[in-house]
């Protein structure tokens, strides 16, 4: 399926960048083209390739030291189990005391990227717009 400008505007606000047409516009076209390579080659996961096409065009800063995976359902509920168990903990992984984690849910409706959980010390880091 095809995602219009206004999704890519909507989505990349909801990711904490707020951006010009001219930027949107940009990243809109790289999604389309890995979205329309793909297809041609059998695939059709537009979630990786929305992903892929916001690594390519380097549209968001990630903050430093932070790292961010998509997760299954099955995976996200791993963790969070994860999470609660060691909630009384200082620490999310013992081994690694200065180790934080939150799982972030992006809804659909409004669409908006909300914490649904964190481990103890973990803050709010937003994304930014790297710009071209």
């Amino acid at each position: 399926s095809d995602l219009t400008l206004e999704s890519v505007r909507a989505l990349l606000h909801a990711l904490g960048a707020d951006i010009g047409g001219d930027e949107v516009d940009f990243v809109h076209k790289a999604i389309m083209a890995l979205q329309e390579a793909k297809q041609n080659a059998g695939g059709d996961v537009l979630l990786d390739v929305i992903a892929e096409g916001l690594q390519h065009t380097n549209a968001l800063e990630l903050p430093h030291g932070r790292c961010y995976a998509l997760l299954t359902l099955a995976e996200a509920e791993l963790i969070r189990i994860a999470l609660h168990t060691q909630i009384s903990k200082p620490w999310f992984l013992e081994k690694w005391p200065d180790c934080c984690v939150s799982l972030r849910l992006l809804r659909s409706d409004p669409l908006e990227l909300s914490v649904l959980d964190a481990s103890n010390n973990w803050s709010e880091s937003p994304f930014r717009w790297h710009g071209r």
